[in-house]
């Protein structure tokens, strides 16, 4: 086996192991995105009932600390105290519409919670489909000569793109510049790399 065998076997090995890693991650998205789409539509439905359960929550809860021993040291779970457990002093949500600003006025804990996990839940299918891209890409690799096909550069371009448009959301603008550099000059690379390959091919 000369060295050019040995090396592309050593990337399908890891492109195996990386496929497994992101289709795991695949599914936790899509379990995850499920919970909080969901959720977020029993709060908004139910708004009423759950905006009562929240506020009585709220007005009734004193400073709690949940911790767990981890040998000789204490993890905060959570903490909170009466004050800081209002929701709406963090994420107020505002409309012209009238029938909807008076649903925020009337159940603001509900609807902001639930409008917040709706987001959230969005944000993780987005994120799932970029580890489906993914995972498509490394099982290319596995399959084929080479990482270097169009096939694999249109789907890692896809997928890394659909992450870019998650980073924005949730980090903002100016992470989602930088990581849109890492990918512009990641596809580059590729794209070289792509290019001697051809060029390799039509040597032989």
């Amino acid at each position: 086996m000369n060295q050019e065998n040995i090396k592309l076997n050593r990337i399908k090995k890891s492109s195996h192991v990386a496929g497994i890693v992101t289709r795991i991650v695949f599914i936790l998205c899509v379990v995850a995105s499920m919970i909080l789409i969901v959720t977020s539509i029993v709060m908004i439905a139910d708004r009423t009932n759950m905006n009562e359960q929240i506020k009585a929550g709220i007005e009734g809860a004193n400073d709690v600390d949940v911790t767990k021993k981890v040998g000789p040291v204490n993890v905060h779970l959570l903490r909170f105290s009466k004050d800081s457990l209002d929701i709406t002093k963090y994420q107020k949500i505002e409309s012209s519409i009238p029938a909807l600003e008076k649903a925020l006025s009337d159940t603001p804990y509900s609807l902001t919670l639930g409008f917040t996990l709706l987001s959230a839940g969005l944000n993780v299918v987005l994120l799932a489909i970029a580890m489906f891209q993914l995972y498509s890409v490394f099982d290319i690799i596995g399959k084929e000569d080479s990482p270097f096909t169009p096939r694999v550069l249109k789907k890692l371009l896809f997928a890394l793109i659909v992450i870019d448009i998650v980073i924005a959301f949730t980090s903002g603008l100016g992470t989602a510049a930088i990581a849109g550099l890492v990918t512009w000059a990641l596809y580059t690379i590729m794209d070289y790399g792509r290019l001697l390959q051809t060029q390799s091919d039509e040597t032989l």
